[in-house]
């Protein structure tokens, strides 16, 4: 990912965004998405070392499987639905936008 960063920025890019991996599984305990947490930190330091904005879906989509159980957010635990993209793309707008 760095070196990908770094070639982009490289090419003319004006801003880095890194948006945060959200989930491979339906549950927020898995293991995989417990380890998906460290990935998540590595994107926040890539972005903060080269001057970029990091978009923390992630804490927004547990934090609503938890919330509002009852909507399908990753139906299949990994893909968002409308609903799963319309609370990632709000997390972007107010990070990005403002």
């Amino acid at each position: 990912m760095e070196k990908l960063c770094d070639q982009s920025l490289a090419s003319g890019v004006r801003v880095l965004v890194i948006i945060s991996p959200t989930s491979i599984t339906a549950k927020n305990d898995d293991p995989i998405n417990q380890e998906l947490g460290a990935y998540a930190e590595a994107g926040q330091t890539i972005a903060s070392h080269r001057g970029g904005i990091y978009v923390d879906a992630r804490t927004s989509l547990l934090h609503a499987r938890v919330t509002v159980p009852d909507i399908p957010w990753t139906p299949d635990g990994c893909h968002p639905s409308p609903a799963g993209h319309a609370l990632i793309a709000a997390m972007w707008y107010k990070t990005v936008v403002g």
